[in-house]
């Protein structure tokens, strides 16, 4: 890296690189950094519920969310949040478009415990508007210690050569509701957005409740794709 921890701009698109097992790869900067600017962490990241990734991750790709630059505003947190009510099954009913994973695409997470403190499984599935399967990868996430509360540093098979060059959370849960019921997930880029729930299917006024508070965060919740789950889809 350059003196001074700048990274100079690298061509069209503003487009930061590294190198990983002979091979070089090229990530976009996030919306709203600058070219010499330093990402947080990964410029690409990796969310729990991305029905898509798994077909990413055999081609060798990470293409994740944006986690955002030193100047990106922080996140809002959970009052508390404690990960053994966190596990369990989470459909995601609703989320900001993201160019790797279709518009017609459903997805539902499964998260478990496991042996090593800190960490727990990740199953990511996907299904068409009919609720039928698709696709799956299974992958771990680990925990990060302190504040704010709820950040995961989450990985699959088929990533890591690339993900071992940068550090940091790239899952973000910035709200849960006391019955660990209802969650948002988020990224500091604002760039994209999850809303999870236990159930296919929510209240309307539910729903409106969660994307108000993610509008309140600074997301353009205008922009939302809400799943549509077939009624009485239980999974």
């Amino acid at each position: 890296m350059p003196k001074g921890g700048r990274i100079p701009p690298l061509g069209r698109g503003n487009r930061l690189q590294c190198a990983g097992r002979g091979r070089r790869y090229h990530f976009p900067l996030p919306a709203g950094c600058e070219a010499g600017e330093v990402p947080k962490t990964p410029t690409h990241a990796i969310p729990m519920t991305w029905s898509h990734l798994i077909s990413l991750a055999a081609a060798g790709l990470v293409l994740a969310a944006a986690t955002g630059c030193r100047h990106a505003a922080a996140l809002p947190e959970p009052d508390e949040f404690t990960p053994a009510r966190y596990l369990g099954t989470w459909y995601e009913v609703a989320r900001l478009p993201a160019f790797f994973q279709p518009d017609e695409t459903l997805a539902v997470a499964t998260y478990e415990a496991t042996a090593k403190p800190g960490r727990i499984s990740v199953l990511n599935r996907s299904y068409d508007r009919q609720a039928r399967p698709l696709k799956s990868i299974a992958g771990h996430a680990d925990l990060m210690p302190g504040r704010p509360h709820g950040r995961f540093v989450v990985k699959f098979p088929g990533v890591p050569s690339l993900v071992a060059a940068f550090s940091g959370p790239n899952y973000w849960v910035i709200h849960v509701d006391p019955e660990y019921r209802r969650a948002i997930v988020g990224v500091p880029s604002r760039k994209y957005l999850w809303i999870l729930s236990r159930d296919a299917s929510i209240p309307k006024a539910e729903l409106d409740e969660l994307v108000a508070r993610a509008r309140a965060a600074g997301f353009a919740t205008d922009k939302l794709i809400v799943a549509p789950w077939p009624p009485g889809t239980a999974l």
